[in-house]
């Protein structure tokens, strides 16, 4: 009978999740992975089997957090466009903090996967038509009680807000100034609010 294995799975997941966001996949070795989850190899196998599943399983729980996330935001926001004005501005804001400096973790996975691994892009693609999806909700609100732009069609809209975001996060990633984000976002803004 194997020793019961006595650690927080989730909790010793999210620290390899970080990982893998600061690092990347390949760049991630099982010893990283042992060290920063202090776990030793065979707890390591018995619970997560290996490295390839256990990434596939933080790259699912960092999708649902986030949908989450931008739910909860927008359920605290006083209408569309200030949950957008809030999301865009954060993004920018934190260019120089250690979450902006990684980056989106989804983004970062199709850009280093590039449609290698058919099930992480599935992961991906699905994830960020859940976002999407959810995007288009809020705004079609937005458009409803007149605080967002009825010119752009939600089904629009979302995608290119994706994109923005997209952008901004991986611009974030590569060090750009936040005042040159800040613009993109006061743009985008711009361009989505309701003229009154």
């Amino acid at each position: 009978m194997g020793r019961n294995i006595e650690f927080n799975k989730q909790e010793v997941q999210n620290k390899a999740m970080n990982l893998f966001w600061k690092k990347g996949y390949e760049s991630t070795s099982l010893s990283d992975l042992l060290t920063e989850m202090r776990l030793s190899k065979s707890s390591f196998y018995q619970t997560f089997q290996s490295k390839h599943i256990l990434f596939e399983s933080c790259l699912s729980y960092y999708a649902k957090s986030l949908i989450e996330d931008i739910v909860f935001e927008y359920k605290e926001s006083l209408n569309s466009f200030l949950f957008f004005e809030k999301f865009l501005n954060d993004i920018a804001n934190n260019t120089q903090s250690e979450i902006g400096q990684k980056g989106c973790l989804l983004m970062n996975t199709a850009t280093e996967f590039s449609q290698r691994d058919i099930l992480l892009s599935k992961i991906v693609d699905q994830s960020l038509k859940k976002i999407e999806t959810t995007f288009i909700k809020i705004i079609m609100k937005g458009q409803f009680e007149n605080n967002l732009s009825k010119t752009i069609s939600p089904e629009t809209l979302a995608p290119f807000l994706m994109t923005i975001i997209c952008g901004l996060k991986s611009r974030s990633k590569a060090g750009v100034s936040k005042n040159i984000l800040l613009t993109t976002v006061n743009i985008t803004l711009e361009l989505i609010q309701e003229k009154n």
